[in-house]
């Protein structure tokens, strides 16, 4: 009890370190001790939480072990898909705000083709009106929000790329105009 948990050098050791972290802390009321500890191995090793933490990402990996569990192929292959959308998409490249967009496309993306074939699997059985006009309803929204996120990322691309050149013309005496750009 009280014990100091250090942050070791090498991957197995790290491993081990944040397992024990986790275990520690993965509780209603941890030790105080334990969060400092946390959070230095986070401020020591920051591309854990930033992997863990990003929320697009698991969204994603949920969506794909959710509805495509029973076939490891098939996860692999969308996970590969949504990695080169990611890449076509210019993620690497973009700043900050371009790339929530992006994620949030890919996460709309996944989950309106989940939609697709659930609905299509639905409809293709028999089914009452309301179990039509349900899944409809759900298509569109996600529908909606893939062409919305969409709709911004490009809106975000052509505001930042359009950078105005403005122009000021600045007459001097004697009748000779110069003109500044910036």
């Amino acid at each position: 009890m009280g014990e100091q948990i250090e942050v070791k050098a090498d991957g197995a050791d790290r491993y081990d370190t944040l397992r024990e972290l986790v275990k520690n802390t993965n509780k209603e009321k941890p030790r105080a001790e334990d969060l400092v500890a946390l959070r230095r191995f986070f401020d020591d090793v920051p591309e854990v939480w930033h992997s863990t933490g990003n929320m697009a990402t698991r969204t994603l990996d949920h969506l794909i072990r959710t509805y495509y569990q029973q076939s490891a192929y098939v996860r692999e292959c969308v996970s590969r898909r949504v990695e080169e959308l990611r890449e076509q998409l210019g993620y690497q490249e973009s700043p900050t705000l371009e790339r929530i967009l992006i994620e949030q496309i890919l996460v709309c993306w996944v989950n309106l083709y989940v939609l697709e074939i659930n609905s299509a699997t639905k409809l293709c059985e028999s089914h009452s009106k309301e179990t039509g006009l349900y899944w409809d309803r759900r298509l569109t929204g996600a529908q909606r929000r893939f062409r919305r996120a969409s709709e911004c990322l490009a809106r975000i691309r052509k505001l930042s790329r359009n950078v105005p050149t403005l122009q000021f013309n600045i007459a001097a005496l004697g009748g000779q105009q110069l003109n500044v750009a910036k």
